[in-house]
């Protein structure tokens, strides 16, 4: 009876051995890195509101869907010193947001409100005043 228990464990602790320390060896490879974030990414739309609490605002685009984008201290705004507060009761202000998409989040890079949102110049050009307007060509040709 003795070399029965013996022999069982020795079984059990060949068996409890493998059980623990092999996958124990798989768990100490190295991790793998964590993918990089994805940067140079470009959207616009208008603003609709600032949570300076959560460090996140919201815009919607032309297409109406709406962006939801993070910021932090290296977060710019063009023109700005007061930085992504100073968006907060800007609200339909129309933006530029360069970001990278880090995970699940979007993180601002840089936020630049865009003055001309269509990209569309007035067509005509300025009148000087003190110019005379274009004369008319005659309504009826002679014959």
């Amino acid at each position: 009876m003795r070399k029965a228990t013996r022999r069982w464990c020795l079984m059990f602790g060949l068996a409890l051995t493998v059980t623990v320390i092999v996958p124990g060896v798989a768990y100490g490879q190295p991790a793998q890195p964590a993918p990089q974030p994805i940067t140079g990414l470009e959207e616009e739309g208008e603003l609709l509101a600032v949570d300076p609490d959560k460090r996140l605002f919201l815009v919607v685009g032309d297409d109406a869907t709406e962006m939801l984008f993070y910021y932090d201290d290296q977060t710019e705004v063009g023109g700005q010193t007061e930085g992504v507060q100073g968006l907060t009761g800007e609200a339909g202000t129309w933006l530029r947001i360069q970001y990278r998409a880090d995970g699940e989040r979007a993180i601002a890079e840089r936020i630049e409100i865009v003055t001309d949102p269509l990209g569309q110049a007035d067509p005509s050009p300025p009148v000087e005043p003190d110019a005379e307007p274009p004369a008319e060509p005659d309504a009826e040709p002679t014959r």
